[in-house]
């Protein structure tokens, strides 16, 4: 039973210091909410599409609840700054060579900084040469 508690209060202890640091593991912190410069410029990709579906593919999957009046549930809104672009597809207008910065937000996150009606996130894109702004 002493081994048990032990194991417990480890795992606690390792809860309570993840919550303490912004409650994301180490391997997920917030890098893995930007793709960068650095990532863009290694990447390839010919568009904005092209960049999030092969470095973060789960930016592009809606998670929200699905109803009889929304069965395809809430799309991923993708913005360029602060101008609304579109659903993920939109992505697919921009050329890669002229983004800095793709940042996600999580649906509290985006409804704090675009508004209401964000339940699956957004994607934000930040044009090359511009500051990225903070979330």
């Amino acid at each position: 039973m002493r081994r048990f508690s032990g194991v417990l209060l480890l795992a606690l202890g390792l809860a309570a210091a993840g919550c303490a640091s912004g409650g994301s593991l180490p391997a997920r912190g917030a890098r893995a909410a930007v793709i960068t410069e650095e990532e863009i410029a290694g990447s390839g990709a010919a568009t904005a599409y092209d960049l999030v579906r092969g470095l973060r593919p789960m930016w592009l999957v809606p998670r929200g609840r699905h109803s009889a009046q929304n069965p395809a549930g809430d799309v991923v809104w993708v913005y360029v700054n602060s101008t609304r672009l579109g659903a993920p597809e939109a992505l697919q207008q921009v050329a890669a060579a002229d983004v800095g910065s793709i940042r996600f937000y999580d649906a509290g996150a985006a409804n704090y900084r675009f508004g209401t009606g964000h339940l699956n996130g957004a994607i934000q894109v930040i044009p090359r040469g511009q500051e990225t702004p903070r979330p």
